[in-house]
């Protein structure tokens, strides 16, 4: 049962960063960010619990406001969604 949940949750990550992908709205780094958030979801709670500054640092900016800014313009705040994922 784990792996058709594992193939499942998968399967539905890459079908959200696939649709970001593709959005037009987003910014290379509103990417990259979802990208880590997404890379980030624990698989036994589905959440990703990763302070600003520490996804900042990790992609090598000086601040968080630009991580800030990302997570605002991101697929949660648009018209689609992160399909239970969470930031």
């Amino acid at each position: 049962m784990s792996a058709i949940l594992d193939k499942d949750r998968t399967r539905r990550k890459l079908h959200l960063l696939t649709r970001a992908n593709g959005d037009l709205r987003l910014t290379d780094q509103d990417f990259r960010v979802l990208w880590y958030i997404a890379d980030a979801i624990d698989h036994e709670t589905d959440l990703a619990r990763r302070k600003q500054a520490t996804i900042a640092k990790d992609l090598g900016k000086k601040g968080v406001r630009g991580v800030q800014l990302s997570l605002r313009a991101g697929p949660a705040n648009s018209d689609s969604s992160l399909s239970g994922f969470s930031a």
